[in-house]
């Protein structure tokens, strides 16, 4: 079996902290044939310098003004000579066995692309002793049927809805220039938008038994972490790029479904805080007969609420009951 070369692609914005681990879990990859490609975007602390003081032959780095993680990763792929393409953010890790795993597999395949489960772990804590979330195993169904699997990604067949995380992934370099890089435009959701178009142009979603580890923080801020209306927008324009990329290869019932789920979630965080945008979210709703609850966090006052008189009530218990408690 032949050794493709794999190029790594980590966008870099004031992470010193964290590069040189997130660094040397690439490096200490059970596959070898690695490039990594560091894009720099305009960091202020000295992320870039601890770079350069690097010396191993596998890494590249690059600078461009601050534009954001997409514009980083498209720069990225200008770049790479790899066949596959691993994105990982800076301030995050790959099991060791991550890569070769998924090399492995899709060796095997034609169009297809490769994921993981995730590691959710704070700052601070050392990763190795967390597994992933259990409810995980519930979205690894349909490897075959990639439109299925994003509409049950997306709640079509049982009302809850997940995420994969980006560094979870390894792609066909050939796939990406098919469908085209990143968004740079969005912000929020904009690796949510990226996979969609991958996994619903591929032949085949395979699932690795290995993993990769996302560092959760408190209180740094980032644009995914951002709610602000301009990230909302972003996210609306998320899914409704999501929308038509689905709707382009199937119209059933069950895509409907997840349409609905994902259009309804939007106007659930925008309700009343954002009303231009809940309005347009809610003329993109499918007038279908949704045979399943959104889902609605917090209290769990709330959520019998939600499931009985539905989410607007159960937002207005949810506002009621801060009120009560901030005097």
């Amino acid at each position: 079996m032949s050794s493709p070369l794999v190029s790594v692609i980590i966008p870099l914005y004031n992470a010193e902290q964290f590069i040189i681990e997130t660094i040397d879990s690439v490096l200490n990859q059970t596959y070898q044939n690695i490039e990594i490609i560091i894009v720099d975007d305009g960091s202020v602390d000295q992320s870039l310098e601890r770079v350069k003081a690097l010396t191993n032959h596998q890494i590249r780095w690059f600078k461009q003004m601050n534009k954001g993680a997409s514009a980083a990763r498209n720069y990225g792929l200008k770049e790479a000579k790899g066949d596959y393409i691993q994105f990982l953010d800076a301030d995050d890790l790959l099991a060791p066995d991550k890569i070769e795993k998924q090399i492995t597999q899709l060796q095997n395949s034609v169009n297809a692309v490769a994921y993981c489960s995730t590691v959710y772990f704070p700052d601070g804590a050392d990763h190795l002793s967390f597994a992933p979330n259990s409810d995980e195993g519930s979205f690894m169904g349909y490897s075959k049927e990639p439109v299925k699997f994003m509409i049950n990604l997306w709640g079509g067949y049982t009302g809850k809805g997940s995420m994969i995380a980006v560094q979870a992934w390894l792609t066909p370099k050939i796939l990406i220039d098919k469908v085209g890089g990143w968004n740079e435009q969005l912000s929020l959701d904009d690796d949510g938008e990226f996979f969609a178009r991958i996994v619903l142009n591929a032949n085949q979603v395979i699932y690795t038994d290995t993993f990769c580890y996302y560092r959760k923080f408190e209180d740094r801020q980032s644009l995914s972490r951002i709610k602000n209306e301009k990230a909302y927008e972003s996210l609306y324009q998320s899914i409704h790029v999501k929308k038509q990329t689905l709707l382009e290869k199937t119209n059933d019932l069950h895509a409907q479904y997840a349409i609905y789920r994902l259009y309804t979630d939007f106007a659930m965080q925008t309700y009343l805080k954002y009303p231009t945008l809940y309005k347009k979210a809610c003329t993109q709703i499918p007038k279908v007969s949704y045979p399943f609850k959104v889902e609605f966090g917090g209290k769990k006052i709330t959520q019998i609420v939600n499931r009985y008189l539905g989410w607007k009530a159960a937002f207005y218990v949810q506002n009621l009951y801060y009120k009560f408690n901030a005097r």
